[in-house]
C-alpha cells in the first residue's frame, strides 16, 4: 500500500532531474529566446516589474519569502501524510493523482517554453534578494540542487500552491485551508518578488490550475474503474 501511493515521490524527483538532460534535446535554450519573450510580455503588460518588485523588498521580507518558497517542497507531502495517518486511502489515492498530474503538466510546460527565469540575468545580483540571514544560503542551495533547469514557465510553485489549497479544502477541512493560505500567498508572491518567475509564469499557472485539477480527478476515477 505504501509503495502504490508514495512511489510518486521518487518518480517526481527523477522526472524533474531528467528535464535537465531531456529539454535541451527538444529546445536548445542557450539563446534565452523564451526568456526574452516572457520578459517582453511582462514589460509590455505590467511595466518595469523588476524595479517594482525589488522596491517592495526588504532583507527581512526576503528571508520570510524564501521560507515560503521552500515550503512548497514539503507542504503537499504533509497533507498526504495526514491522510495516510488517518487511513483515508481513497482520498489519498485521489490526492496522489491530482498532485502527479499537476506536476507532470508543469513539466510539459518546461519542454514547450524552456525559460530559466529573470533571476539568471542580473549582472550583479541585488543584495536585497539574499535577505538578512538565510535568503542567500537558501538561494544558493536551490541553485546547486536544480542544476541547469528551464523551469520558469509555468510557475510550478504557483500551480502546486493552488493545488494544495484545493486538496486541503477537499480532503482536510476549511481550518486546514485557512492555515495553509498565508504560506501559499507568500509562496506565490515569492516567485515574483524574489525574481524566480515572470508575472506571466504565475498567470499561466492560474489558467492551468482548473485543467490540472480536472485531469487529476479524472485520472483517479479511471484508475478506480479499472480496479
Amino acid at each position: 500500500r505504501i509503495a502504490r501511493i508514495w512511489y510518486i515521490v521518487p518518480f517526481i524527483l527523477c522526472a524533474f532531474r531528467e528535464l535537465h538532460y531531456l529539454v535541451p534535446h527538444v529546445h536548445n535554450f542557450d539563446d534565452r529566446r523564451y526568456d526574452r519573450i516572457l520578459g517582453d510580455l511582462d514589460r509590455r503588460w505590467f511595466g518595469d516589474v523588476d524595479a517594482f518588485f525589488l522596491g517592495l523588498l526588504t532583507p527581512a521580507a526576503a528571508d520570510v519569502l524564501h521560507l515560503c518558497y521552500w515550503s512548497y517542497y514539503v507542504s503537499l507531502a504533509i497533507l498526504g501524510a495526514q491522510l495516510h495517518r488517518k487511513g483515508e486511502w481513497e482520498r489519498l489515492h485521489e490526492y496522489a493523482s491530482v498532485v502527479l498530474v499537476s506536476l507532470l503538466l508543469s513539466y510539459l510546460g518546461y519542454f514547450l517554453v524552456p525559460a530559466v527565469g529573470p533571476h539568471h540575468f542580473y549582472e550583479v545580483r541585488p543584495a536585497v534578494l539574499d535577505g538578512w540571514l538565510i535568503g542567500g544560503g537558501l538561494h544558493r542551495t536551490m541553485q546547486a540542487l536544480e542544476l541547469r533547469m528551464p523551469d520558469a514557465f509555468p510557475s510550478g510553485h504557483t500551480l502546486m500552491s493552488l493545488v494544495l489549497l484545493f486538496l486541503a479544502k477537499r480532503h482536510a477541512s476549511m481550518r486546514a485551508f485557512w492555515l495553509a493560505l498565508p504560506t501559499v500567498v507568500g509562496c506565490i508572491l515569492a516567485t515574483m518578488l524574489l525574481r524566480y518567475h515572470y508575472v506571466v509564469d504565475v498567470l499561466a499557472s492560474f489558467a492551468l490550475f482548473p485543467a490540472a485539477g480536472w485531469l487529476g480527478l479524472s485520472a483517479n476515477v479511471l484508475a478506480r474503474a479499472k480496479h
